[in-house]
């Protein structure tokens, strides 16, 4: 009688926030040779996760990359029109993008992210946030 080896499995879960939040997952079954894997995920925003985990047993990774394949984060111009109770927020387009997502966000004293002021889908490169 063969003795079978016991199989390990590395999940790989990802969760991706679009206007939705969504989760993704991959299952590789290990075996005790180095091997490649290549989990491709669409989708996502910077606070996106990837969490990878063995089912039961120890297992080393080495050399993970992670690209980005995406269109690049649209940089801020300025703010104008500011009068205490609005102001014009201005970025540099982004080519490939249908749309942004703008956020207003109050920071605390100690640095931590309080509440969501304005929180927008924009068609163009350009919002006025008002109070």
């Amino acid at each position: 009688m063969t003795k079978q080896a016991n199989l390990v499995s590395l999940y790989i879960t990802a969760e991706i926030y679009n206007e939705e939040e969504s989760v993704y997952y991959d299952i590789c079954d290990l075996t005790p040779e180095w091997k490649e894997f290549e989990v491709p995920l669409s989708g996502g925003c910077p606070s996106s996760s990837i969490q990878m985990y063995a089912n039961s047993a120890e297992i080393l990774l080495d050399d993970i990359t992670i690209e980005s394949k995406g269109i690049p984060v649209p940089i801020p111009t300025g703010c104008s029109e500011f009068n205490g109770s609005s102001f014009t927020a201005t970025w540099t387009a982004v080519e490939g993008a249908a749309s942004y997502i703008f956020e207003v966000f109050e920071i605390t004293p100690y640095g931590d992210r309080k509440t969501d002021l304005v929180m927008v889908k924009v068609a163009n490169k350009t919002f006025k946030v008002t109070f």
